[in-house]
């Protein structure tokens, strides 16, 4: 075989796993009751937001951050205490910049907390048109998170210790079964998509290592006129593999570790 031909079955088979996600996730947008929008409903009682946004108010941004899919607003409201944000939202055909924002928490009778924001969105009509916009926003999402993760990792933000195996997986999964079957598709997603990103990195014996091995070596061969020797990329590879190897072993035991601790 070429080296395009090599390149693009090693490129079919690292999309396989972007393919399988878009699937999962399209799935979970089917069965899903309602498709939340942008787009604030109403307010909650006692909600703090309602001095400054409308209903009918569209939120584009939240300090600078654009908010394309309802996740990237709740993203933003995972603790019990009040936050003030910067908001950029549409209203009617003007887009405003409210500056200090503050919302409340949404509690029951019993003051505990229901969901961290103090308004709801409007659900958007579950046609194709909104079912195909819902997913790929979906998998937009699990996608920043995920790239956002490794960046964090490389940064030094996030530590080795917090990876997690395959015992960490089987665990994860476990505690999803318990909480029904969405949460265990939606996990299914999730890994399937930091599987497919996790593989097209350009690290040797992956397939984004051989795709951008294949590139160099077509480069090289075509300024040289010569063929480069096979065994040059199978040592590479070798190695990379080795590494990869040691990466997951030490991952295993620190989960063995937590296991058992």
């Amino acid at each position: 075989a070429t080296a395009w031909q090599r390149f693009f079955v090693t490129l079919c088979g690292a999309l396989m796993n972007f393919i399988l996600g878009v699937a999962v996730l399209l799935v979970l947008v089917l069965t899903m009751g309602k498709v939340g929008s942008t787009t604030i409903a109403d307010f909650s009682e006692n909600a703090t937001s309602s001095a400054a946004l409308q209903e009918g108010d569209t939120i584009l941004q939240i300090c600078s951050n654009p908010c394309w899919t309802l996740y990237d607003i709740t993203d933003w409201f995972y603790t019990a205490e009040e936050e003030t944000y910067n908001v950029v939202v549409l209203r009617g055909s003007e887009v405003l910049e409210l500056q200090d924002v503050t919302f409340t928490p949404t509690r029951d009778a019993d003051g505990n907390v229901l969901y961290g924001m103090d308004f709801r969105v409007e659900p958007m009509k579950k046609d194709l048109r909104h079912v195909i916009v819902m997913t790929c926003d979906m998998y937009i999402y699990y996608s920043r998170a995920i790239l956002g993760s490794f960046f964090d990792l490389l940064a030094g933000k996030v530590g080795v210790e917090e990876l997690s195996g395959p015992l960490g997986t089987v665990s994860a999964v476990n505690q999803a079964v318990h909480y029904g079957w969405r949460e265990v598709l939606s996990l299914l997603a999730l890994l399937t998509i930091n599987v497919g990103i996790f593989n097209l990195l350009p690290i040797p014996a992956l397939d984004g290592g051989r795709i951008v091995g294949l590139l160099l070596t077509t480069l090289i061969e075509r300024i040289t006129r010569k063929k480069l020797n096979p065994k040059y990329e199978a040592w590479i590879n070798g190695v990379g593999m080795v590494l990869l190897l040691l990466l997951i072993a030490v991952i295993t035991f620190k989960d063995i570790f937590h296991l058992f601790t």
